[in-house]
């Protein structure tokens, strides 16, 4: 894991858990960080 800067940012490798996919989806449906995404991602059960 590498830490980056003051606010203590960690970076790992996205593990092929559902608890990760989980935490992603989160981080892409937030409306701050869809604006960078075309088209916006959905699961599996809304696409």
């Amino acid at each position: 894991m590498n830490e980056i800067g003051e606010d203590k940012i960690f970076i790992r490798k996205m593990k092929d858990v559902d608890e990760d996919y989980n935490l992603i989806l989160k981080w892409y449906k937030n409306p701050k960080v869809a604006d960078y995404f075309d088209p916006i991602i959905k699961t599996k059960e809304e696409a």
